[in-house]
């Protein structure tokens, strides 16, 4: 048993995710503007996109912020 801490790996596409929904969150405040649909949808799936970002990031850099063994750990493959 290793005593570096394990993490778990986010890798860089799931910064997709935040692109999609910050895309359908402006589109939403769009579609406010034309249709009168209610703004607050839009706004919440933005402020939910900046939560999921930061999540995301902290999720991706936490490995760097490690010890270099453990740092080292979290990116080589585990062969079994």
């Amino acid at each position: 048993m290793s005593d570096h801490p394990r993490f778990l790996l986010v890798p860089a596409s799931f910064l997709g995710i935040v692109l999609g929904v910050i895309g359908l969150g402006n589109a939403w405040r769009v579609a406010h503007r034309i249709w009168q649909l209610p703004s607050a949808i839009g706004e919440t799936l933005e402020w939910l996109t900046i939560g999921t970002l930061c999540l995301l990031l902290v999720g991706h850099l936490a490995p760097a912020a490690a010890p270099v063994p453990a740092a080292t750990a979290a990116v080589e493959p585990s062969v079994h």
